[in-house]
């Protein structure tokens, strides 16, 4: 029995020194990432729910649909109501996102228009099977994800050290309520992914956080007033860039020194 304890024992020990050694290996290679491109900024097309909120209509044809169709309008018209399209509001949560990461000071973060326009970045070609619920920001493309040789390229020609992708879920989350009726603040997920020169991933981390702080829109049957939901959304977004880049990155980037 002695015998099996000590291998057991020997074992974890082994695992444990090799997973701090795969951490102080990361932690290296974090320490040497002081300039950063942007290479894609992209978001789900509409907006989702919050975490594995689901959320069903009630009973048999919604009352929101059987509203919609006893004034006139068509299931198409009554689709569009409950969707929420995020163009705008990735248009808007972009300079969020830059002003957020250039406040981690240990890192240069270079200029959007000096990216989108070099000769490197209009070579890369756009990933062919992007998913078309996906969308990008302006001027972006959508990448071909897990991509070494192009990473490596990336950062050589633009002069960076690595090449940071962000991929977003804008959301809504209910506060009050069952199902599709009731209140929700907005909420935002968020992945952020930096390669380096060498095609390595150092850094993927990511965050899902709502600000209960931004107040609530009522909802009927998934119906909302969208105007009033996108400043929480990006209130959202806001609080999780800060804690993805101000938190966790500035953090473990100090830890790396």
């Amino acid at each position: 029995m002695k015998s099996v304890r000590y291998i057991i024992t020997l074992v974890v020990c082994t695992a444990l020194l090799s997973c701090a050694g795969l951490k102080n290996k990361a932690t290296e290679e974090l320490r040497k990432i002081h300039t950063v491109a942007i290479v894609e900024i992209v978001a789900d097309s509409t907006v989702g729910n919050f975490g594995n909120e689901e959320q069903k209509p009630s009973t048999l044809g919604s009352l929101g649909a059987m509203m919609s169709l006893a004034k006139g309008k068509s299931l198409a018209e009554t689709a569009a109501a409950v969707s929420h399209p995020t163009e705008n509001l990735l248009s808007s949560a972009v300079p969020i996102l830059f002003a957020n990461l250039k406040a981690v000071k240990a890192i240069t973060v270079s200029d959007s228009s000096a990216v989108l326009n070099s000769p490197a970045y209009k070579a890369t070609p756009a990933w062919a099977l992007a998913s078309r619920d996906q969308i990008s920001s302006k001027g972006y493309k959508i990448l071909q994800p897990n991509q070494p040789k192009q990473a490596q390229d990336l950062c050589q020609k633009l002069n960076v050290d690595g090449v940071m992708s962000v991929k977003i879920k804008f959301q809504k989350k209910m506060s009050t309520g069952v199902g599709l009726n009731g209140t929700a603040t907005g909420a935002a997920e968020v992945v952020v992914t930096i390669m380096n020169r060498e095609g390595k991933t150092v850094w993927n981390r990511s965050s899902n956080l709502y600000d209960p702080k931004a107040g609530t829109v009522g909802i009927v049957d998934g119906v909302y007033d969208k105007e009033k939901m996108d400043p929480l959304i990006l209130a959202a977004f806001n609080e999780t860039t800060k804690y993805l880049f101000s938190n966790t990155l500035k953090k473990e980037m100090e830890v790396a020194k």
